[in-house]
């Protein structure tokens, strides 16, 4: 999420927030899709529940049960507490040794 409070839309920030936002999101998404040997990355702002400003970056493979329809609307199959322990070790590890971020952030 942006660190400017009461943003709800990507129109609402500056050009430069906006560029920021957009640069970050894909460098984020880039490593989602290598990491996790993505088919396509999905990536969407909705804001109905969570007002904030925020992205969804999900991974999609052709073979995942909602393939190729949206992931929204249907009930969720949770990860096993290994699996996603797993999968964020996985992430962290993958993300730590990149040392190009479009940010600063400290992990």
């Amino acid at each position: 999420m942006p660190r400017v409070s009461g943003i709800k839309e990507l129109y609402e920030l500056s050009e430069a927030d906006q560029t920021q936002f957009l640069r970050e999101s894909s460098w984020l998404s880039s490593q989602l899709a290598k990491t996790f040997q993505a088919d396509k990355m999905n990536v969407a702002a909705l804001g109905n529940q969570v007002p904030q400003l925020h992205f969804h970056h999900i991974v999609r493979y052709q073979n995942d049960m909602q393939w190729p329809n949206p992931v929204w609307g249907v009930p969720a199959v949770p990860y096993t507490k290994e699996v996603l322990a797993q999968m964020q070790q996985t992430l962290m590890m993958a993300l730590r040794g990149h040392h190009q971020m479009p940010f600063d952030w400290q992990m």
